[in-house]
């Protein structure tokens, strides 16, 4: 008989926790790259030669991302099952491409030069046509900020390999529209079209970069160092070491600042929860210290720091004749994070 004492809940759930980490730690692999991918494709074409000649060395996603890898598959299928239950054609799924060149050199061995691969979600019959269709699941915060492709553009960053993806898949399977299927893993959805036509210069930008970074696998030596820093300062190459950027970046891109003082305010205030009166005096500290410097972007320690100014309008009379001499001034918005938790924390499947 089964008694009170002989129950054990506390083991139960050690165990269903134990399995599903074995599950998740079954998950972290790293596959092996043999030509660009357009999933792959971000700001830099050296990332994208050593995805290929290093992959090995690639660090197989955390813990956390591995399942939240496992999540988005999981609402693919169920979108796509959807879709089909909503009685759309379902004409392709996976449908795997290559984007193939003529070799740049004359009387090359390499005639046909793969320089992207990948495989579209799917394609939707639709009045003639076969749109492209691409389904993210996101999280829910960021589902809400997107109601566009330019919402994806002005976030930047990991979201730039979006903005390259779909049209390299329309351009492989030559169709003129594309769609993302957005879900915010509560099944709410949202549709964006993109028309290939009114995209060309960010196909032609990605298809650049893998032409170089593939030209560059032949030849054996890496394609240019990527002039923005903050995508090096989160590369995987530079943390394994098979990419060492010169991190000394000026003039209009993120200015590296050589500031302990900064840099360990900024750690402080991570790690203030509580004390809300010294939060109060470094963050003023901070600010007054950014201020100074002007807007742009820079580097303290491990963290990214984003300057804007906007222009209003300052008095310095009395009221009853401040409208005859109004003057120019400006506003000056100071907000930073850690450079770490930049991509992850958005990172969907």
């Amino acid at each position: 008989m089964t008694t009170a004492t002989t129950l054990s809940p506390t083991k139960l759930v050690d165990a269903l926790q134990a399995r599903h980490a074995r599950r998740l730690e079954s998950e972290r692999k790293t596959f092996r790259q043999d030509h660009p991918r357009a999933s792959s494709i971000g700001e830099c074409a050296r990332e994208i030669y050593h995805q290929i000649v290093d992959w090995a060395m690639k660090p197989p996603p955390s813990i956390a991302l591995a399942a939240r890898f496992g999540r988005g598959n999981d609402v693919e299928k169920i979108v796509t099952r959807q879709l089909i239950e909503e009685g759309w054609d379902i004409v392709e799924q996976q449908l795997p491409f290559e984007i193939k060149e003529k070799h740049p050199r004359q009387n090359s061995k390499d005639d046909d030069l793969i320089i992207c691969t990948g495989h579209a979600d799917l394609r939707i019959a639709w009045n003639g046509t076969k749109p492209v269709g691409e389904i993210k699941s996101l999280n829910p915060n960021v589902w809400a900020r997107i109601d566009s492709i330019d919402d994806f553009v002005r976030m930047g960053g990991f979201w730039t390999r979006y903005t390259n993806q779909l049209p390299l898949y329309c351009y492989a399977h030559d169709e003129p529209l594309g769609l993302f299927i957005l879900d915010d893993c509560l099944g709410h959805r949202k549709y964006l079209p993109m028309i290939l036509e009114e995209h060309l210069d960010e196909c032609e930008a990605a298809l650049q970069k893998c032409r170089a970074a593939k030209l560059g696998t032949i030849a054996g030596e890496p394609p240019d160092f990527c002039t923005d820093p903050t995508a090096c300062m989160n590369c995987w190459c530079r943390e394994v070491g098979v990419c060492m950027p010169p991190l000394d970046f000026s003039g209009d891109g993120v200015h590296v600042l050589d500031d302990a003082e900064l840099a360990a305010d900024l750690l402080r205030l991570d790690e203030l929860a509580e004390d809300a009166k010294e939060r109060a005096a470094i963050d003023k500290r901070v600010k007054t210290a950014m201020k100074a410097r002007g807007a742009g972007q820079y580097v303290a320690g491990e963290y990214l720091i984003t300057v804007k100014a906007r222009p209003r309008k300052a008095y310095d009379i009395p009221a009853d004749v401040k409208a005859k001499y109004a003057r120019e001034d400006e506003t000056v918005y100071t907000t930073w994070a850690r450079m770490d938790a930049i991509t992850e924390a958005e990172t969907d499947a």
